[in-house]
C-alpha cells in the first residue's frame, strides 16, 4: 500500500537521479532542437570518407545513443509542461473557490441587507 510519504520520497530520488543524469550525459549535437543552447557547425572535408564494419557499428551505436539522448530530453520537457499544466489547473481551481466563497458571502450580505429592509418597512 502506497502511502503519500512513500510516494514523496519515491518522487524525489527520481527527480534527484534524472537531474544526475543529465548533468552527467554531455549533450548530443541533434539536441539542439530542444533549445540546449549548443550550437555545431560542420565543414565538409575534400575526398570521401570510408568505415570498416567496426567503425560503422560504432557509428551507428553512437547517433542510437544521441537519438536516445535526444528522446529523454523530450519526455523531461514534457514532464515539465505537463507539471505546469497541474500547476495552474490547481491554481485556476484555488481561484474558482475563493469567488464562490466571495459570491456566498456576497449573497450573505445582499440577504442580510433584505431581512433589514423588510424589518424598517414593517416598523412604518
Amino acid at each position: 500500500m502506497k502511502t503519500p510519504k512513500t510516494s514523496n520520497i519515491r518522487f524525489g530520488l527520481t527527480l534527484a537521479f534524472s537531474l544526475i543524469a543529465l548533468v552527467s550525459i554531455p549533450q548530443s549535437a541533434e539536441a539542439q532542437q530542444f533549445r540546449t543552447g549548443v550550437r555545431l557547425t560542420v565543414v565538409q572535408q575534400p575526398g570521401r570518407a570510408y568505415f570498416n564494419p567496426v567503425q560503422q557499428q560504432y557509428l551507428l551505436a553512437m547517433q542510437q545513443r544521441q537519438h536516445a539522448l535526444s528522446n529523454y530530453g523530450t519526455a523531461i520537457n514534457l514532464q515539465a509542461s505537463r507539471l505546469a499544466a497541474q500547476r495552474q489547473q490547481m491554481e485556476s481551481i484555488q481561484k474558482a473557490q475563493q469567488a464562490y466563497y466571495q459570491s456566498l458571502i456576497h449573497m450573505q450580505q445582499v440577504q442580510q441587507l433584505r431581512m433589514q429592509q423588510m424589518q424598517q418597512y414593517r416598523r412604518r
